[in-house]
């Protein structure tokens, strides 16, 4: 009885080592869990805060594009005109040089 008492003692020993090993382990458990929700929100947070930064920066991008090209229809629209004007200038720089020799011949007659 004595030698089952003692095994019964030192079972209860084991079970409580055990028991308190197993509480232990339920609480770390327990820690890592929100530790992992934490970090899952957070996770989620960045992913959405890049995917907004992407969404803008292209929106972004694609309005920098227009207006880029934008630019670049006008400055052809100018440069068409400034070629008009010049083939103008021309016109009249060679319209007045031709008075000009006119003008010199009809004196020297």
């Amino acid at each position: 009885i004595q030698q089952a008492n003692n095994q019964n003692e030192e079972l209860q020993n084991l079970y409580d080592i055990l028991y308190k090993d197993h509480q232990s382990l339920l609480s770390e458990m327990s820690k890592l869990k929100l530790l992992y929700t934490e970090t899952d929100a957070k996770l989620q947070q960045s992913t959405t805060y890049i995917s907004e930064l992407h969404i803008n920066h292209k929106h972004d991008v694609e309005e920098l594009e227009s207006k880029l090209h934008t630019s670049q229809r006008e400055l052809t629209l100018l440069k068409d005109q400034l070629d008009e004007k010049n083939i103008e200038l021309e016109k009249n720089e060679f319209k007045t040089m031709n008075q000009d020799q006119q003008a010199q011949l009809t004196s020297l007659s």
